[in-house]
């Protein structure tokens, strides 16, 4: 009892994160919550799931047969956690509740659910590997285990009670948020864009995230081809791991059938303190995702005052409004195209659009994710005291 005597003091947080590389969203969120915990004199821990050393070695061969990759996926799912001497415990992912069966604790758990569309979503966009699904579904499954949970939009709370009957009072709302002093409008450094093999005589469109199918990629490629009959020029810039080979594959040969191949470049794992100048050389962000359970790329894309062009579909309305983008059917492709080529056109509405984004992604910062997120342990902290001031 003396350890939890402490929770009004200098708190212990183990933090459990993937340390993806690149710069992913939820890499950056689990940064920016380290940074901020730190920064208010926590304590903070972190775990990372991802194998290392010989088990690395050994992971990689083992994934060959089954076309999975084995560090990707135990990262994601690991089957068993050690827990260093800490307060309270944060996974920073919902699908690190897999290792929770195989891994005591004594303390309270609180879990960030991005989303569980992927999971509980029969419709094409989810996870295609049955691996995937199986440990995706599992995961989920666990989160009854926690003490309390962080949902990072409305929409994704509603999912968590609508679909899985959680009590709505262990969810709290905690939106992620974007740092505007390195968000923001700005020259391209020309040794950036060498860096990188980018033209100044090239107008870019870009992309922020993985291959995933619910990210919809195949119509973004559909709509481009129809956007460079109007524009030949346009390239789309594609930034961001993907995790699925498959999918790569797959979006390779529709691009290849569609003549793109050339109009496509891809930048796997780009440092975050490259990102905002890929925002910066571009002149629009496209994300028609099937569900998304925030949508960081469009917030840091509208910090970095450019127009988006978004899914009318889960949490992305909820995040760009009406007023800071343009809102499409994921599943028209051609509309897509409509939309791209309407701000491609019309230089007037494209900085409308920026400047009402800007404004509105101020309203998203990392110091209030963080002061919510320390709201929420103390609540864990507390109810877990008193489960076992009960249980004495």
């Amino acid at each position: 009892m003396a350890r939890r005597a402490r929770s009004q003091d200098r708190l212990r947080i183990c933090l459990v994160t993937r340390d993806e590389p690149g710069a992913t969203g939820t890499s950056r969120y689990a940064d920016r919550l380290a940074k901020g915990l730190r920064d208010r004199e926590f304590y903070v821990d972190e775990l990372v799931t991802r194998p290392s050393g010989v088990v690395a070695r050994v992971l990689q061969l083992a994934g060959t047969p089954l076309h999975l990759d084995a560090i990707t996926f135990l990262s994601a799912y690991p089957p068993a956690l050690r827990w260093p001497s800490a307060d309270l415990y944060h996974l920073t992912a919902h699908t690190f509740t897999s290792a929770l069966p195989l891994s005591r604790r004594r303390g309270p758990l609180v879990t960030t659910v991005h989303d569980i569309g992927r999971t509980m979503d029969p419709r094409p966009g989810g996870l295609r590997h049955r691996v995937h699904r199986a440990a995706d579904r599992f995961a989920v499954g666990q989160l009854r285990r926690t003490t309390s949970l962080i949902a990072v939009s409305e929409w994704t709370k509603r999912e968590l009670i609508d679909r899985l009957s959680v009590d709505a009072e262990r969810v709290a709302v905690t939106y992620l948020g974007v740092d505007l002093a390195m968000y923001r409008p700005q020259q391209v450094p020309p040794a950036f864009m060498t860096r990188y093999g980018l033209r100044d005589d090239q107008r870019y469109v870009i992309y922020v995230g993985s291959d995933e199918p619910r990210k919809n990629l195949s119509n973004v490629w559909r709509a481009l081809s129809a956007v460079r009959g109007r524009f030949p020029g346009v390239v789309l810039l594609k930034v961001g791991r993907g995790y699925d080979p498959a999918a790569r594959d797959d979006l390779r040969r529709l691009a290849a059938q569609l003549g793109m191949r050339e109009a496509i470049r891809y930048f796997d794992d780009v440092p975050e303190n490259d990102l905002p100048l890929f925002y910066a050389a571009s002149e629009l962000l496209v994300m028609p995702s099937l569900y998304e359970g925030f949508g960081l790329p469009a917030l840091e894309a509208m910090a970095s005052g450019l127009p988006v062009v978004v899914s009318d579909r889960a949490a992305l309305p909820e995040l760009v409004g009406r007023e800071s983008g343009i809102l499409v059917d994921p599943s028209d492709a051609a509309g897509l195209a409509r939309a791209i080529i309407k701000l491609l056109d019309d230089r007037a509405l494209a900085m409308r659009l920026g400047e009402q984004g800007r404004a509105r992604a101020r309203r998203f910062t990392w110091e209030a994710m963080v002061s919510k997120t320390i709201d929420v342990y103390r609540r864990a902290i507390d109810s877990d005291q008193r489960r076992w001031l009960t249980r004495a």
